[in-house]
C-alpha cells in the first residue's frame, strides 16, 4: 500500500491512497504523554551549549555559552498548558511549551515556535573523583558510591549514623540529597575534590532564602589504610597540610631537622616552636611557650601522616596531614 502525503501540520495529516482518495487523519490528543515535572529538577544543556539548572523550589540558573558564570533565574510551570515560564535577571521572559520530558531529554517549543532539544548535562571530571570514603585518621565520615547507576551517600557520623540516601549532582558541582521523600532544597557545594581532599560548603534553603551553614574539608581514606610508620626522615622536606574542623581552612606545618623546630601556619598566623620525636615509641611532642602537647604518630609515609591523641589508651582526638 502506498500513500502520498498531501499536507502535514502539528495535528493533521492529509494523504491520498493509490486510488486517489483523500484521507484526513487527526492527532489523538489523548495520546500525548503526561509530563512528570519532577524530572525537570536537573541541569540541562541546549544544542547551542547554553546551560539551565532547575531546582525544585522555582529557582535556578542560566549560563549562556559565551559567559563564564551563571545568572539566577526563577520559573513557574503551568501544568494545564504544559508551559514553562523563565524569568531572567535582566527582565527577559522566556516561555517554553514542554513537548516531552524524560530522565535525560527535554524537548520544548519556544516563543517563536522553534523546537529545542536539551539533554542532561554532567561534568564527570569531578564526580568520578568524588566516589570513595572520606574522613580523618582513617575513620570515615561519608562515603559516595555508584552501583549500577544508583548514586548513594552514606553518612557515618551523627545520631542516626550510619544512614544512606540517594544523591544527584549538577553542572555547578553541587550535590543534592533525597531525604524525606523529596530532593532537599539545600545542597553541598563542592569547592575542590582531588585524589586527597574533598572541600565542601553546606547550604540550606527554606524555599526563599539560601544560607551557608558550614564548611568542611575531608581526606580520602586509602584502600587499604595500613597503619605503618616509616623512617623519621619522611617528616622533612615539603609542607604538611591539614584543615580546621571548624571551617575547613588550611593548617600547614614544616619540620626543620637542623633547628629541631616546626613552622606552623594557621589562619594567616605563622608560629615557630620546638619539637622532639622518639623514633621507638613514635611520640611527637610540641613545646609552645613552655607548654607541651604530645601526639603519637600512628601512620607516616612520604604522603600521609596521622597524629593521634590517646586518653586512657583510647584514641580521643588527632590530626591528619598530607603532602599536597
Amino acid at each position: 500500500m502506498r500513500w502520498t502525503i498531501v499536507t502535514l501540520t502539528d495535528d493533521t495529516l492529509k494523504i491520498k491512497d493509490e486510488e486517489g482518495e483523500l484521507i484526513t487523519l487527526k492527532k489523538d490528543a489523548t495520546s500525548e504523554p503526561d509530563i512528570d515535572i519532577t524530572l525537570l529538577y536537573n541541569t540541562w544543556i541546549s544544542e547551542t551549549q547554553d546551560i539551565y539548572t532547575f531546582n525544585n523550589d522555582g529557582n535556578g540558573t542560566y549560563k549562556a555559552k559565551e559567559e563564564t558564570s551563571a545568572n539566577d533565574i526563577t520559573y513557574e510551570y503551568d501544568e494545564a498548558n504544559k508551559q514553562l515560564t523563565l524569568h531572567r535577571v535582566n527582565g527577559k521572559v522566556v516561555r517554553w511549551t514542554i513537548l516531552s520530558l524524560t530522565n535525560d531529554t527535554l524537548k520544548v517549543k519556544d516563543n517563536d515556535g522553534q523546537e529545542l532539544t536539551l539533554t542532561v548535562y554532567t561534568n564527570t571530571a569531578w564526580i568520578e573523583l568524588l566516589y570513595g570514603k572520606w574522613g580523618f585518621l582513617g575513620k570515615p565520615s561519608i562515603e559516595f558510591t555508584n552501583k549500577e547507576g544508583n548514586r548513594l551517600c552514606t553518612v557515618y557520623e551523627g545520631e542516626e549514623a550510619p544512614y544512606t540516601v540517594a544523591f544527584k549532582y549538577d553542572a555547578y558541582n553541587r550535590i543534592y540529597f533525597f531525604e524525606n521523600e523529596s530532593w532537599s532544597g539545600g545542597f553541598w557545594q563542592v569547592k575542590q575534590v582531588t585524589q586527597d581532599i574533598l572541600s565542601i560548603d553546606v547550604f540550606s534553603s527554606d524555599g526563599e532564602n539560601l544560607t551557608k551553614e558550614s564548611s568542611m574539608t575531608l581526606f580520602r581514606i586509602p584502600e587499604p589504610d595500613e597503619l605503618v610508620v616509616g623512617d623519621e626522615s619522611l617528616l622533612y622536606g615539603d609542607e604538611w597540610t591539614s584543615f580546621s574542623y571548624d571551617d575547613g581552612s588550611p593548617i600547614t606545618l614544616q619540620f626543620r631537622q637542623n633547628f629541631s623546630d616546626v613552622i606552623w601556619t594557621e589562619g594567616g598566623d605563622k608560629m615557630t616552636f620546638n619539637y622532639t620525636y622518639n623514633s621507638d615509641s613514635h611520640e611527637l611532642v610540641f613545646t609552645v611557650d613552655g607548654e607541651t602537647e604530645a601526639f603519637k604518630i600512628i601512620k607516616l609515609t612520604d604522603h600521609v601522616m596521622y597524629l593521634a591523641i590517646y586518653e586512657n589508651g583510647v584514641l580521643a582526638d588527632g590530626m591528619e596531614f598530607r603532602k599536597l
